[in-house]
Parts: C-alpha cells; structure tokens; sequence
C-alpha cells in the first residue's frame, strides 16, 4: 500500500454507511542533508570542556557538497525565553579543505566546541537544546543540561553545633551539585534539622518537614530544585568519612528500610529476604535471586529508586562501601571534622537513628574556595 492511495467505502447497509475518509497527505521528502549534534550524556558544564560532535548525513544517492558559508549556526536555543546563540564551527575542524563533500548517503563530522556559549548562560537557565540551523539544512535538537561553574563553589552549613565545610564536585555528580547549590541558594536547608544519626554510619538531614514540629513526618520531604527527577550520577567516588551523598528511596536489591517506600512495598521485600534466607544462608546467593527478580520485573526496577533523589542528603562517618556504586556521592567535607564527631554523638540509638537532642542548620549559604 503507498501513502496517498485513495480509501475505500465500506457500506453496511442500504440506509448505513461509513463516510470515505480523506486519503493522508504524502509524508514529506526527509531533507536532503541533515545535521545531528551528539552531546554524549547532554550534560555542559562551565569551567570544563564541552566539545560535541556535529554530523552532516547525505540522505541522496548523488554526492553533495556543503558550502563554507553553510558550515556554521551551531545554535544553542535556550528554552523557555526562545533565545539562541551562533557559534561558527571552525572549519579546519573537518580537516579537509571546502567545499566539504559528502559521498551518497555518507556523512561528515567535526568536533565543536560549544564552551563559550555554555560559559554564557549556565546558571541563568538550565535546560536547553543544541541544534544546527541552516536554510538547506535539516538540524535535531539534542536536549542539553547547562551547570554553571561550581569547581570552587563550598557549600557552609552553621549548625547548632559548630560550622562544617563541603566542596562540591561538579566533575562526578554535575546535575547532583547544581540542585544542592540552587537548593542553598533558595534557603531551602536554612531552619531545617538532622532527623537521623547512626553511630559509625552517617548523619541525614535536608528534609524541609523538620522546620515543623511533627516529628512523624521527618524523612518524608524533599524534592529536586526543578521538582524534575534527578538523574542519579553513579560514580567511582568511595563513600568515606566526611563524603556528602543524597539519600534516596531505598531499593530491594540493598533491602534498606526508608520511610519514603510504601509499608507493604518494605514489607514484601523484607518477606522475600528472610525467605531467601531461610533457604540458602549464603547472603550472596539470596541478593542475587533478589536481582533476578528485579530483572524479570516481579519487583520494581531498580532505576526509579537510584534517580529518587530530591533534597535530603548524608554525610558519612566513616567508609561506607556497600553504598558504593548505588548513591549519588557530590561532595566532600573540607571543615568541620570535629562537628561531625560531635553530631555522632548524639545518635539516639533506636531503629528510626532518631538524634537523642535537636540538631539544626541555622544557616546554608555558599563561599568561592581560594
């Protein structure tokens, strides 16, 4: 069947019958030179390289030849304002001399440096898309994440109990620092409390909840700065003494207790690793007949859980490796060892790691490291 072709009637009856639709319009032509942009993960960062990859694809069966004149408008369009940027793509970048010739449905790419034009808006707008513009041209947009420069940027929170330091790593968690700097910046941490503190493991806070005083709901708030889900950046970075993480909705592959998962959720998940158990007690063998269920979907997969991060966060008080691997790890304490020390020792000691006296962020606020 071709696109066009003309419908036939269908008719039931002498007295009924169902109307002729209207033959669908020809599918346009696909253009006869398009233009792709590879911007890897779609991250940009300021302060480090940004070069993409531009790709010009000859959809004909003749050679075609791309004029000099043409080989530019890499456009960076920022949404929602509608304002886009040029940037001319070098032409040495192809390494061959204009005009640049494209074999029948062949392509040429150069390499682009995009670091000026990301220089120049992260941090004033967040998401926007990298497309080539040309009048001969057919260019798709690639989506693109801008973060400002933070590889000097200290996050400082004055707490009940002193002043402790951390630096933000940009570099490994991108995503992950700007929605903690943006959360600082919007007071969002300011007034809030550390509501669960494990001796030998680590110190949570960030939940807006504990500004209020049901202490029922601690644990239980929190979102992205962007309330968009916050890809989790999973990295080399060890957890270790003083390593700032985001917590997150615990997952059956770690079967960690979190107030954010459904009671019958935990509870099944709890079920099916006594079972696992109580029929084989090598631990390794019951986790992975738990990740195979993950696999074949009778529990939830796992990614929904790693990218459920939103404002709340840890801080470890010594290595943690089983949360390695699994944990958005975006910064590292650079002063206040001694806080920490002393907010370790105010762990409660129940199950819920409730603090046994009031620990409270008095203030968040950024400082540029010398």
């Amino acid at each position: 069947m071709t696109f066009g072709a003309v419908a036939t009637a269908l008719t039931a009856t002498a007295w009924f019958a169902i109307p002729q639709n209207p033959a669908p319009a020809a599918a346009a032509p696909p253009a006869a030179v398009t233009a792709t942009v590879d911007a890897g993960k779609g991250i940009l960062v300021a302060g480090q390289p940004n070069i993409v990859k531009l790709t010009f694809t000859n959809n004909t069966q003749t050679r075609r030849g791309l004029d000099p004149a043409c080989v530019s408008g890499l456009g960076l369009f920022i949404t929602p304002a509608g304002e886009s940027a040029k940037q001319v793509v070098d032409e040495s970048a192809f390494g061959k001399e204009p005009p640049y010739q494209i074999p029948p449905g062949g392509s040429i790419t150069a390499s682009v440096d995009v670091s000026s034009q990301v220089a120049m808006y992260a941090g004033k707008i967040d998401s926007a898309s990298l497309v080539y513009t040309s009048k001969d041209i057919a260019g798709t947009p690639t989506p693109v994440e801008l973060v400002e420069d933070l590889t000097k940027t200290i996050i400082v929170f004055k707490t009940s109990l002193g002043v402790m330091k951390f630096k933000v790593d940009p570099v490994n968690a991108p995503l992950g620092s700007r929605n903690f700097v943006r959360h600082v910046k919007n007071g969002y941490y300011t007034g809030t409390k550390f509501h669960r503190i494990i001796t030998g493991f680590m110190a949570q806070g960030g939940d807006p909840y504990t500004k209020e005083a049901d202490a029922t709901k601690y644990g239980q708030g929190g979102a992205p700065f962007n309330n968009k889900p916050l890809p989790a950046e999973i990295t080399e970075v060890k957890h270790v003494r003083g390593t700032l993480s985001y917590a997150r909705n615990g997952d059956p592959l770690f079967n960690q207790q979190n107030p954010q998962i459904g009671q019958m959720q935990q509870g099944a998940i709890q079920l099916l690793g006594m079972l696992f158990m109580k029929m084989n007690p090598d631990q390794k063998v019951a986790q992975a007949r738990i990740e195979q269920l993950v696999k074949d979907g009778f529990l939830k997969d796992r990614k929904p859980f790693l990218d459920s991060a939103g404002s709340q966060f840890f801080i470890c008080f010594k290595e943690v490796p089983n949360l390695d691997g699994g944990y958005t790890a975006f910064g590292k304490m650079v002063e206040g060892d001694d806080v920490l020390k002393t907010i370790e020792g105010t762990a409660g000691g129940d199950a819920a790691g409730t603090p046994s006296k009031e620990i409270r962020i008095e203030a968040a606020t950024l400082e540029v490291a010398k």
